[in-house]
């Protein structure tokens, strides 16, 4: 379960490239990843702008499922797993968004697939809660 967690979104790494967005509308990449790394080394808040990311061409022509299976399946050449381990955690990696119709592959077929697409589900929706608690939070302009 741990390499199918750890190794399941890897992909997003391509999927997404980060941006700085001024509160008056204006966007503007970053230059280098210290520079993006500075930005979670701060011990206060920038109030001029915030760390956004936004999806780019690779996120459409190969999408992280894709992306996070064929990392996985470079580490596990690299470290000679078995090929019933590696196929059991790449079939995980590749169901784990459940449908084909949310973007996986492949519906999950054993119970570490399911488990993991059960987790990431609960793990998308602790996320809404989280947006939600934020904006009830907010004073609101009545």
């Amino acid at each position: 379960m741990f390499l199918a967690a750890l190794f399941h979104d890897v992909g997003k790494l391509w999927d997404y490239t980060p941006y700085k967005k001024y509160h008056n509308g204006y966007e503007e990449a970053f230059f280098s990843l210290q520079e993006i790394l500075n930005c979670f080394n701060r011990k206060e808040p920038n109030y001029m702008w915030e760390l956004c990311w936004k999806g780019n061409p690779h996120k459409r022509l190969i999408h992280h499922i894709s992306r996070s299976a064929l990392c996985f399946q470079e580490a596990a050449l690299k470290y000679n797993l078995s090929s019933e381990i590696t196929d059991n955690i790449l079939h995980a990696i590749l169901s784990h968004h459940g449908l084909k119709e949310w973007g996986s592959p492949v519906a999950p077929k054993t119970r570490l697939a399911w488990l993991l697409h059960l987790c990431d589900g609960l793990s998308a929706r602790m996320n809404d809660c989280n947006r939600v608690d934020a904006y009830l939070e907010k004073p609101q302009d009545h």
